[in-house]
C-alpha cells in the first residue's frame, strides 16, 4: 500500500477526501470539490413526485408512438437499461432504443406508482408496470417492477430531467 504525504496530493492536483467529511456530509462544501453548477432556482431544482409520474407515462407514450426523437431526449447519453431479459444484462441507449423501435411494439401499458424518492438533482421512480407488447409469444401481458434512476443533466438548451437508468423484475 502506497502511502502520500498532503504535500505530494497537493503538487500532484489529487483532491484529498477525508472519511469525516464525508459522514459529516460536508463534502461539497470543500473548496476542491463542488456540486453540479446548474445556477437553477430552487422551485425549478425541486421537481414535484406528480413531475415524474408525467416524465415516466411521456417515455411509455412516446416508445408507444415509436417517437425517437421524444425517446432521445428522455434517455442520458450514459443511460443503462437492466434486465435478465437482455442477454448481456445491460445495454446502452442507442441499443435500447433499436430493440425499442425495431423488435417491440407496445401496444398498451398500464402504471401504478409505488414510490418516488425526490433528491436534488436526481430521483428514482418504483412502479409497477404491466406491457402489452408485440410480438410476444402468448396473448398475456409482461408484468414488471421497475425502477427509473432521473438525473438533471446541463445541456446546451437548458438543464432538463433524463433517465440515467431502467431496472427492471420480471414478476
Amino acid at each position: 500500500m502506497h502511502s502520500s504525504s498532503p504535500e505530494d496530493s497537493a503538487r500532484s492536483g489529487a483532491v484529498s477526501i477525508s472519511a469525516s467529511e464525508v459522514l459529516a456530509g460536508t463534502l461539497f462544501q470543500s473548496e476542491a470539490i463542488s456540486p453540479p453548477q446548474l445556477n437553477l432556482p430552487l422551485d425549478t431544482r425541486r421537481a414535484t413526485h406528480e413531475f415524474f409520474r408525467k416524465l415516466t407515462v411521456d417515455w411509455m407514450e412516446a416508445w408507444k408512438a415509436r417517437d425517437l426523437p421524444a425517446l432521445d431526449e428522455l434517455l442520458a447519453e450514459e443511460f443503462c437499461y437492466v434486465s435478465r431479459r437482455v442477454k448481456s444484462m445491460c445495454v446502452g441507449k442507442m441499443e435500447w432504443l433499436r430493440m425499442a423501435v425495431e423488435l417491440y411494439s407496445l401496444e398498451d401499458y398500464e402504471i401504478d406508482f409505488l414510490a418516488t424518492r425526490i433528491h436534488e438533482y436526481a430521483a428514482v421512480v418504483v412502479y409497477r408496470l404491466c406491457l402489452f407488447v408485440k410480438p410476444n409469444h402468448s396473448d398475456a401481458s409482461e408484468k414488471y417492477v421497475v425502477t427509473d434512476n432521473w438525473a438533471l443533466n446541463s445541456h446546451p438548451g437548458g438543464p432538463r430531467w433524463q433517465t440515467v437508468s431502467r431496472q427492471l423484475l420480471q414478476l
